[in-house]
C-alpha cells in the first residue's frame, strides 16, 4: 500500500474539477486523502486507485444539522425525480426555476458568503489531519475553499506541512 503524501481539503463540491486535477498531478505512486463536507459527491467521480474520501466534519444527528438534512433530502428527492418518470422531470425543472426566483436560505450562525476573517477553526478537521500525519507522512495539503484555510493553517503551523491554495 502506498504511503499517503497528499491531502485535498474541499468543502464546496463545485470545485471538484480542480480537486481532480490536483489528484492527477500528484501522481500514481502516492495516495491522496480527500477531506470533504459531502463525501457522497465523489462517489460518481472517476478516482484513481489509492484515493480515499473522508468526511471533514464530525458526524452529527441528522435533525440537528439543517445543512446536512437539506443535502440528504435533496439527494433523495433527485433520485426519485430522476427515476424515469415524466412527472419527476417536470418537477425537477419547476424546482430549478423556483430556486432561481427565490433567494437562498441562510441559517442563523452561518457566515455570509465571501467572509473569511475571524472564522472558527474546524477542530475535527485539525484532529483528523494530526492523526493522519502521525500514521502517514504528509508532504502537501491542497485547500480549495478559503473557509477551510484557518483550520489547515493551524495544523500546518504545528506540523510544518506545506499548504497550497488552489
Amino acid at each position: 500500500m502506498p504511503v499517503k503524501t497528499a491531502v485535498a481539503v474541499i468543502t464546496q463540491t463545485l470545485r471538484m474539477a480542480a480537486c481532480l486535477d490536483f489528484i492527477n498531478s500528484v501522481g500514481d505512486d502516492s495516495a491522496v486523502t480527500i477531506f470533504t463536507g459531502d463525501p457522497g459527491a465523489f462517489k460518481s467521480a472517476d478516482l484513481p486507485a489509492g484515493v480515499s474520501v473522508v468526511s471533514a466534519s464530525a458526524p452529527e444527528p441528522l435533525l440537528t444539522d439543517p445543512v446536512r438534512l437539506r443535502r440528504v433530502v435533496r439527494r433523495r428527492l433527485l433520485q426519485w425525480m430522476r427515476s424515469g418518470s415524466g412527472i419527476g422531470r417536470f418537477t425537477e425543472k419547476a424546482a430549478k426555476t423556483l430556486s432561481r426566483i427565490l433567494r437562498p436560505v441562510r441559517y442563523p450562525g452561518t457566515p455570509r458568503p465571501g467572509t473569511v476573517a475571524n472564522q472558527p477553526t474546524n477542530s475535527y478537521l485539525v484532529s483528523e489531519l494530526e492523526s493522519l500525519h502521525q500514521t502517514e507522512s504528509l508532504t502537501i495539503i491542497a485547500v480549495f475553499d478559503l473557509f477551510d484555510l484557518p483550520s489547515v493553517l493551524e495544523f500546518s503551523a504545528r506540523s510544518g506541512v506545506r499548504v497550497v491554495v488552489r
